[in-house]
């Protein structure tokens, strides 16, 4: 299949567009919408263009969500932009010899196309492939990414089917008639190496990466261990290291190799006994007037980093439309991928006021609102309405939980976190942990335990080993203790001044002073309490007899019946 060469966003320089209007300017142009539940597509081409290559993105999601070695994550629909020409993809073409690019956007992913021809789909192929890659976590280099990419654009349906690994003859040529780059060279290539912008070059790289790939994915010698390969990279492992991990081969028995199977001209292909998706969803057809072509415009070209262009045309946007909505969420998110927060916050909150309910806002706000040292029922508040909006929305739904945590409403804790319905490697250690502790708040020890064992596996450095390991610890000293929960366990909370320890025989009880009084607690082991020192300087020794008078507050597990004994059993001290 021939194809000219692509390169992904951050491999060119972006030259900068004035905003006046010139000829082929697609601001002028007639936009449609065509939006299902996964894609909303933006194009200046036909209708019957759009709906084709909407069908092949849907088709293209099926099968990946059945095939794809990494998670497909679909939180929100991804834009498709389709120009209808060349002259009009240049105004927002990163550059160079591309045809097609991934960017991840202010709202969310772009795959834009320079036309929604047949010719195209394989960009759009190879472009997708970008975005799952990102969306997985997987943390890859650069030729792997782009050989990766390039072994499944030529995906194709057959009789049984999905064909991947045709040969480009484009890449063929090129390494038949050119001098290669060292494997170590290729290995070490960044995404921002001038070698990406050297037309010389970057041929060669995109070749050898393919070649590379197509081996390594697709050869009987190397495919079994291709996921091996992926988790040593993952785990930060340099290729050389990764290649032994994987394969007990050397950087110069992988060329070997490599040389060998380019020999053999007719290289091995995969057949996936998985159909393409049927793209049979609800399309929706929308006419753009011009201020909404010109917003989505705009919104491109933040993800192109021509923020200084994307800030002048949303002012000039909020003057024709003060009270739009959109436009302010827009300059918010233009703020946030610039780092001023503030900026961010203050338009985000004029959307939030003029009723704007889009979830990934909200998210933002509340995030915003957190860093800002909001009250945290303000920060209820945008989650709530992020939840109304999408109540499958997971990184929400984390957020909620960690502000019923912090009210100690761990049952409701625990129900937001059970409704995360996709958990990324990332977030398997927070989302994870956060029910283990909750579970350890409600009495479930084994439900604790189970979570927290889960979330170690997941877990990607010592500081969160050490808090997983803290909650195991409290599973452990509570189940063994005397006063040991039970599922469905409620604590409530009391502050006062610490009076001391009063020891009798086997009986240790805490003393403080509420309201004047003094008020019996009574002490497990102190493996079983977890101690929170907020103070400078101060150790906490749980000793018998009186002790230096400070704030404490506790947590406790109320007695079921209270005369003139302790009033329950202490869980938590904070001092």
């Amino acid at each position: 299949m021939k194809r000219t060469a692509i390169a992904v966003l951050f491999a060119f320089v972006i030259q900068a567009v004035p905003l006046a209007a010139q000829p082929g300017d697609p601001r002028e142009a007639h936009w449609i919408r065509l939006s299902t539940s996964d894609f909303d597509l933006y194009t200046c081409g036909s209708e019957k263009e759009g709906r084709d290559l909407l069908r092949s993105f849907e088709q293209m999601r099926g099968f990946f969500q059945k095939a794809s070695p990494v998670p497909l994550l679909d939180d929100f629909p991804i834009r498709v932009v389709a120009f209808s020409s060349e002259e009009q993809f240049s105004f927002y073409s990163p550059g160079g010899k591309v045809v097609a690019y991934y960017s991840p956007g202010p709202v969310t992913d772009y795959i834009v196309m320079q036309d929604p021809s047949h010719q195209s789909y394989p960009f759009a192929i190879h472009e997708y492939m970008h975005l799952l890659i990102r969306h997985s976590g997987l943390r890859i280099p650069v030729w792997l990414n782009e050989g990766w990419a390039d072994v499944y654009s030529t995906l194709r349906p057959v009789r049984g089917g999905v064909a991947v690994g045709d040969l480009l003859n484009e890449r063929l040529r090129m390494l038949e008639t050119a001098p290669w780059m060292p494997l170590e060279t290729l290995y070490s290539v960044p995404s921002d190496s001038s070698l990406l912008t050297e037309n010389a070059r970057i041929g060669m790289f995109y070749a050898e990466s393919w070649a590379l790939v197509h081996m390594l994915f697709l050869s009987p010698e190397y495919a079994d261990n291709f996921p091996k390969f992926l988790v040593a990279l993952n785990r930060g492992q340099p290729a050389e290291e990764a290649f032994q991990a994987a394969w007990q081969r050397t950087t110069a028995q992988v060329l070997e190799d490599l040389q060998n199977y380019l020999r053999r001209r007719k290289l091995n292909g995969r057949i996936f006994e998985v159909p393409l998706g049927k793209a049979d969803s609800a399309v929706e057809v929308t006419k753009l007037d011009g201020f909404a072509a010109r917003l989505m415009l705009a919104d491109l070209t933040v993800g192109l980093n021509r923020r200084t262009d994307a800030k002048q045309e949303y002012e000039s946007l909020a003057r024709l439309r003060p009270d739009n909505m959109q436009v302010h969420e827009a300059l918010g998110f233009a703020a946030l991928a610039v780092k001023d927060t503030s900026e961010a916050r203050v338009n985000f909150e004029k959307a939030f006021a003029e009723g704007d309910s889009n979830p990934l806002m909200c998210l933002k706000l509340a995030l915003l609102d957190a860093a800002a040292r909001q009250p945290a029922e303000k920060m209820r508040a945008v989650l709530q309405r992020a939840l109304q909006s999408k109540p499958d929305y997971g990184d929400a739904l984390f957020e909620m939980a960690l502000v019923q945590m912090n009210a100690r409403e761990f049952q409701h804790a625990i129900d937001s976190l059970m409704s995360i319905r996709k958990v990324t490697p990332q977030r398997a250690p927070f989302v994870f942990s956060s029910l283990a502790y909750s579970y350890l708040q409600t009495g479930d020890l084994e439900k604790a335990k189970a979570n927290a064992l889960t979330s170690r596996k997941w877990a990607t450095d010592s500081a969160q080993e050490a808090g997983i390991d803290r909650i195991l610890a409290l599973s452990e000293a509570r189940a063994k203790s005397r006063f040991a929960p039970h599922p469905g366990e409620k604590t409530e909370h009391a502050g006062g001044v610490l009076r001391g320890v009063d020891c009798q025989g086997s009986d240790r009880r805490l003393v403080l002073n509420i309201a004047s009084k003094p008020v019996l607690f009574d002490l497990p082991e102190e493996a079983a309490i977890e101690i929170l020192h907020a103070g400078p300087d101060q150790e906490l020794h749980l000793g018998c007899g009186p002790m230096p008078q400070m704030q404490m507050a506790v947590d406790y597990a109320p007695a079921s019946v209270i005369k003139n004994g302790p009033a329950g059993v202490v869980r938590r001290i904070q001092y």
